[in-house]
């Protein structure tokens, strides 16, 4: 029956049998051939009843009724003879059924396939479009190997299993899940070029109502990166292909070795012609946390002008340019001020914008502008050596705040299993766990500080931990989807083998790399732990057993 050319009221029917098959559906989770077939059975008792109804009406109203039911039994009828072949064969999970593998069951099931499955002209399969490559890894589907693999004896093993066989969980996690991407696929572009910030001025500052607003300024660069490719192929028998296992095959194996790739070349790939350029390569590292912010101390000509600040209790310094590392509670250390002596001590400041800071210094002019010409400066972290007995929590903690750079804040923190084995197990010095002092889990995720995500990857080096803005740092181009596709030449016909091929082309944009840092722990922990750590126990002596009122007197050593 043609669905364009019923009527209006056969239409309406036919949505409401639509409607009724879907109702009873809704109520099952778990979807067989015979839930189908007896929902069916109770949409077409729901229209006998209703042409029973009908036939006190007008033979014009029972005629037009009687056909439209006759249509709709013949479409329901169709169906339900498809959903009883069916139930011959498997049972299904349609819920919970992975979009790569749907796509994966669509091309093995093309015509396409079979003929090349079956020997005939074609060297190749064609190319499949296999979606939800990438989510495949997190879902567990079913499906069935029960009763339909048959040679001419009708077995295809001398013993057969009725087992349904579950798919197994793909565990490696993807980065995917933590950056966005761009479907650029009908592009059909092999290269990518994206502005990259270098440096900011934010010189926000207060005026009067008709002073004269600073300017501020950022600086960017135009990278060009490439189209990488990525895939593997694997070597199957032709008598595989014609088994039903081969989708269970292809599901588990395939996607695993690309994903795995793809997670690598994004982690540490090291900017070759062949290779991605890496997060690790973008990524400052500890040493940025202990070693100086900004040296200028070998340049001259980077102090513009120094002045009164808070009545002079304070002094103000200005540069010619922004900073936008720098952080309030940061050390700086100048030289080369001639009146202005005090200023050449390291001082803790306080942040005023990007291009000036306030240090608690009281104000001297220094009026000889050659003088301010030659000053120089340095800022460093105040992070070394300030934390008493640090462990792996102060070091996340130290980390992320250096990295609240602008609008830009760390979005994941990617961790070793091992490492965070290890993490979960630290204690204080008497002895007593402090994990959940640093961490909570939430729907099995664990959240450091109850904010920043952690996620567990086995990709990441042991002892190394990767923190940045995921979501607003970086993102992923695809030029071409996960594809896969099956094909022979002379070696592989020879052996009666073919080759399934399963590939992607990929480009990667890293356009704010000041948002990632890489972490060694070990080396962290160790710069800022303090030489002074807290003692741990107080010894004390007992004067006498008793007091004159019978209380116990402990005198502290």
């Amino acid at each position: 029956m043609d669905k364009e050319n019923l009527t209006e009221d056969e239409k309406k029917s036919l949505e409401v049998v639509k409607s009724m098959i879907e109702d009873n559906l809704k109520t099952k989770g778990f979807v067989s051939g015979e839930d189908m077939v007896n929902a069916i059975k109770e949409v077409k008792a729901q229209f006998d009843k209703t042409k029973t109804e009908m036939e006190t009406k007008s033979a014009k109203d029972v005629q037009e009724l009687t056909e439209t039911i006759t249509g709709l039994n013949k479409t329901v009828a169709e169906m339900s003879g498809k959903i009883e072949a069916y139930e011959k064969g498997a049972t299904m999970n349609m819920a919970k059924k992975s979009a790569f593998r749907q796509s994966l069951d669509e091309a093995l099931e093309s015509d396409k396939f079979k003929q090349f499955a079956n020997g005939d002209a074609s060297k190749k399969s064609g190319t499949f479009e296999l979606k939800g490559i990438h989510s495949a890894i997190k879902i567990k589907g079913v499906v069935s190997q029960t009763n339909n693999l048959t040679t001419a004896n009708g077995t295809a093993y001398a013993y057969q299993s009725d087992e349904v066989v579950p798919e197994v969980n793909i565990s490696r996690m993807s980065l995917r899940s933590l950056i966005p991407s761009i479907d650029a696929t009908e592009e059909e572009f092999t290269s990518w070029a994206y502005q990259q910030i270098t440096d900011i001025d934010r010189a926000a500052a207060a005026v009067s109502e008709n002073g004269v607003l600073p300017e501020g300024s950022f600086k960017i660069k135009e990278v060009l990166t490439e189209t990488k490719r990525i895939g593997w192929h694997l070597p199957i028998s032709k008598r595989m292909l014609k088994r039903r296992m081969l989708g269970d095959y292809i599901n588990n194996l395939m996607p695993a070795g690309m994903v795995q790739q793809e997670n690598f070349q994004l982690l540490y790939g090291d900017d070759s012609n062949v290779n991605f350029k890496g997060l690790v390569k973008y990524a400052s590292t500890e040493s940025a946390l202990t070693a100086d912010i900004y040296d200028e101390a070998g340049a001259a000509g980077k102090v513009n002008s120094i002045e009164s600040w808070d009545n002079g209790a304070a002094t103000k310094i200005n540069f010619v340019q922004g900073y936008p590392k720098i952080e309030t509670g940061m050390i700086i250390t100048c030289s080369g001020f001639q009146t202005a002596t005090s200023l050449n001590a390291a001082k803790t400041l306080t942040k005023y914008n990007d291009n000036s800071v306030i240090v608690p210094v009281s104000y001297t002019p220094e009026t000889n502008s050659s003088v301010l010409a030659n000053a120089k400066f340095k800022v460093a972290n105040s992070w070394t050596a300030s934390v008493p007995n640090a462990n792996v929590g102060d070091a996340i903690s130290i980390a992320l705040a250096y990295l609240m750079i602008g609008t830009y804040v760390p979005t994941a923190i990617i961790m070793n299993p091992i490492d965070y084995a290890s993490f979960t197990a630290i204690k204080d010095v008497a002895n007593r766990r402090m994990f959940n002092e640093y961490v909570t889990v939430s729907n099995g995720i664990p959240y450091f500080a109850g904010i920043y995500p952690i996620i567990l990857m086995p990709d990441i080096a042991k002892g190394k931990i990767l923190i940045g803005d995921f979501a607003r740092g970086c993102k992923i181009i695809d030029t071409q989807a996960g594809s896969l596709e099956f094909a022979e030449d002379v070696d592989t016909k020879l052996k009666n083998m073919v080759e399934a091929i399963i590939q992607e082309e990929v480009i990667f944009e890293v356009s704010v790399p000041q948002t990632f840092m890489y972490v060694d722990i070990a080396t962290l922990i160790s710069a800022i732990t303090t030489t002074n750590p807290i003692a741990a126990n107080v010894n004390s002596t007992i004067v006498s057993p008793l007091s004159g009122d019978g209380e116990v007197l402990v005198k502290s050593n």
